[in-house]
């Protein structure tokens, strides 16, 4: 008996809304606004929020991730002087796709200076060919110069000398110079040295 009173409403009818259309009596949410694109300054600031927050003497690593977020964004603000105009989230999403591309230049970078660097390269050098590798390598130029000049200081990014390379010039302790080549895969045992 009350379903005749007040019959349900047409499934299909409902539903029949566009997207994108506002039906009259609906109130429309208010939308975010566009996020501001990130400068290379801002980057780098970014960059050094995210260095110095990691390495805190005294909270280092026991930080909670909000808590640790926080602490990015305070320091980021704080180095750009314009007051509170990027959230957490904003900070921590370009963090994430940032380190992302500054990692795989790295890699670039620090197999070139570990291993591939010629006789004569500057770290100059070093970079203009890295630049080269990744734009080949990733079908894109790398954009994020300024974050990474931070970042490469870091230990994290710091590069890893290639112990092979390393082990061909190792100074010999009674001249002072170099020896001529790496390990020739002989042991060396002075008889006369006690045990």
């Amino acid at each position: 008996m009350l379903l005749k009173m007040f019959p349900r409403p047409n499934r299909k009818q409902t539903n029949k809304r566009k997207k994108g259309k506002q039906v009259a009596g609906e109130q429309s949410q208010p939308s975010k606004p566009k996020p501001k694109q990130w400068t290379q300054l801002e980057e780098e600031a970014l960059a050094k929020a995210y260095i110095g927050s990691s390495t805190h003497p005294i909270k280092g690593h026991n930080q909670t991730g909000g808590g640790f977020w926080k602490s990015v964004l305070a320091m980021f603000l704080e180095l750009m002087e314009q007051g509170p105009y990027r959230d957490v989230d904003s900070v921590s999403s370009k963090w994430r796709k940032m380190s992302g591309f500054v990692n795989k230049f790295s890699e670039e970078y620090n197999k070139i200076y570990s291993s591939g660097r010629r006789s004569g390269m500057s770290d100059e050098d070093v970079f203009i060919k890295a630049l080269k590798n990744y734009k080949s390598n990733h079908n894109t130029t790398f954009a994020h110069v300024r974050a990474w000049e931070v970042m490469r200081t870091a230990p994290k990014w710091v590069p890893v000398p290639n112990e092979v390379e390393m082990a061909k010039r190792q100074r010999t302790s009674e001249t002072g110079s170099y020896s001529a080549g790496g390990s020739d895969g002989r042991c060396h045992i002075n008889l006369n040295d006690d045990a």
